[in-house]
């Protein structure tokens, strides 16, 4: 077993501003354009080579204008109020773009390109980060009975029935099938997730992932298993992570406090003591052969 990727995979932010009023009229006309056709409307920006998509449908919570700048990329989201002591901007950067250029670059390019469609940007506050780590031929069996976690922690668990293809809610234990997935906690607070990374990839035809695990996408024998940690809105608030400066001082704490306080322990005599332990919390988690801590650079 062996670590093949670790870093950002999601961020997330909303911004405090406003776009001008040229460009809300603009983007007026091209969405009456894309709604018409059912299809996204490309479109250039004075001084930029690259094509933005605006598509026809908006976003909850107001945005009207939701523009793609491609896969590797982010998808920024616009409302019409012209208050710029409001938030009325939205980056979701996509996982590509982060792996291609990391979380600073990705954050700097996505700032970008928001004031060149014409925003003007007073202030970001975080709504979302998720971190992940890809393990190669990790000797693991998906199974909720293996992680420990507080008592009030919510267990979803997503098996195969027919293929890696098909993932539906396990209901019942007596269903056949491997589990793809175990998901442990909610949004907008923390989520910690487990799940076969190779099979969402193929699935979703991100077939990227397979150069950066510099693995052969047609060789079977090879497994992925993602452990995946999510800060929710409420969960970043609750630690005092709102800016990007907070961000970057004291998200590291945040994962290192996730990756602690859920664990796997994934034996069968660990499993025994944990049913029996009075206090499973106290439980130690699964031997690391390396026995390394990792955590985000």
């Amino acid at each position: 077993m062996e670590i093949v990727y670790s870093g950002f995979d999601s961020l997330y932010f909303s911004i405090k501003g406003a776009l001008s009023a040229k460009a809300v009229k603009r983007y007026g006309n091209l969405k009456a354009l894309a709604t018409q056709q059912d299809a996204n409307e490309t479109f250039y920006v004075e001084g930029r080579s690259m094509r933005y998509h605006l598509q026809p449908n908006g976003k909850r919570g107001g945005y009207t204008y939701l523009i793609d700048t491609g896969l590797v990329g982010s998808t920024i989201c616009f409302k019409t109020n012209l208050a710029r002591n409001q938030h009325n901007g939205f980056v979701e950067i996509s996982s590509a773009c982060l792996l291609a250029h990391g979380w600073r670059a990705s954050v700097e390019q996505a700032l970008a390109h928001v004031k060149a469609l014409g925003f003007h940007v007073v202030s970001i506050s975080m709504n979302r980060v998720d971190y992940c780590i890809d393990f190669l031929d990790a000797p693991i069996e998906i199974d909720s009975r293996d992680f420990i976690a507080h008592s009030r922690v919510k267990k979803r668990a997503f098996h195969e029935p027919l293929s890696v293809m098909d993932h539906v809610e396990m209901r019942s234990v007596a269903q056949s099938g491997h589990v793809q997935s175990l998901t442990l906690g909610t949004m907008p607070g923390r989520q910690v997730i487990v799940y076969n990374k190779r099979a969402e990839v193929i699935e979703k035809r991100k077939h990227y992932w397979f150069d950066a695990w510099g693995i052969d996408r047609n060789d079977t024998t090879r497994t992925v298993h993602r452990v995946e940690v999510r800060a929710g809105k409420d969960h970043l608030m609750n630690n005092g992570i709102r800016t990007l400066e907070d961000f970057e001082a004291h998200i590291g704490l945040i994962l290192t406090d996730a990756v602690t306080a859920i664990r796997w322990v994934a034996t069968p005599l660990n499993r025994r003591q944990c049913h029996t332990c009075a206090s499973p919390s106290r439980m130690g988690g699964h031997p690391d052969p390396h026995d390394q801590r990792y955590g985000p650079s």
